[in-house]
């Protein structure tokens, strides 16, 4: 297992388009608060400034589609040329790989959040020098990351089923959005993005969207469920012709 990982990082790691993909959120999120920092934004809270509004950018919207992204690229480079079909003839376990590039997945995503983590405690001390800085600076994106999972297992599902580089990029981009649409509603239950964006407000107070703990029950249960039909369906592709 560990030289699948290993070798799924070589493969990535030379892509150009997922180094955009990486850096992407964390540049998005530094220039904002550099503006914040610099006086062009003018704000009345500045801990609002610093985690929810950088939060609602990053765990909202720029997390999920670096997910979508990430997990399409993986499964382009097995399908272009027809790698997928010669991969049946080794001796190597299917069933291994895809786990594989779910864990690699998460290394990835794990580093970015880490990335995030920094950012947020580097400006602190610029932005609110005299304040302690609070908790759910940490404990909100680690909730956050334990989120993402849902999402991961699904985008894998897709990418694996369609060739097609575009269908599952369009379809995770079009419920991200979507996820914005419905967040302080029942509904957001049924889109896994809503739970990346509600995890990283963990232990934050006085937000439109709080935290909620049926959370912690769907994350595990909506895993379970996508591995079952994924793997179920890896077992097809490993014996079919």
């Amino acid at each position: 297992m560990l030289k699948i990982i290993k070798n799924e990082l070589l493969k990535i790691r030379s892509l150009k388009a997922l180094i955009i993909a990486f850096m992407m959120p964390l540049v998005m999120v530094a220039i904002g608060l550099i503006n914040v920092y610099t006086g062009k934004v003018k704000v009345d809270n500045m801990w609002d400034a610093l985690y929810n509004q950088s939060s609602i950018l990053y765990g909202g919207l720029l997390l999920p589609l670096v997910i979508c992204l990430i997990v399409s690229l993986s499964w382009r480079i097995e399908y272009k040329n027809n790698s997928i079909i010669c991969l049946k003839t080794t001796p190597i376990d299917l069933n291994k790989l895809f786990i594989g590039k779910i864990i690699t997945t998460s290394i990835i995503v794990l580093l970015n959040v880490v990335c995030y983590i920094i950012i947020i405690t580097v400006f602190k001390p610029l932005l609110i020098p005299n304040e302690p800085i609070k908790s759910y600076v940490f404990t909100g994106p680690i909730i956050g990351l334990i989120c993402t999972f849902p999402l991961i297992c699904i985008q894998h599902l897709l990418s694996m089923t369609f060739k097609n580089f575009i269908l599952p990029v369009g379809f995770g981009v079009m419920f991200t959005f979507l996820s914005f649409l419905v967040q302080g509603t029942k509904a957001s239950l049924f889109i896994p993005a809503c739970y990346i964006y509600k995890g990283f407000f963990f232990g934050v107070e006085n937000v439109l969207v709080q935290f909620s703990n049926s959370i912690l029950i769907l994350v595990p249960l909506v895993c379970f469920i996508v591995l079952f039909i994924e793997l179920k369906i890896f077992r097809k592709k490993e014996t079919s012709n």
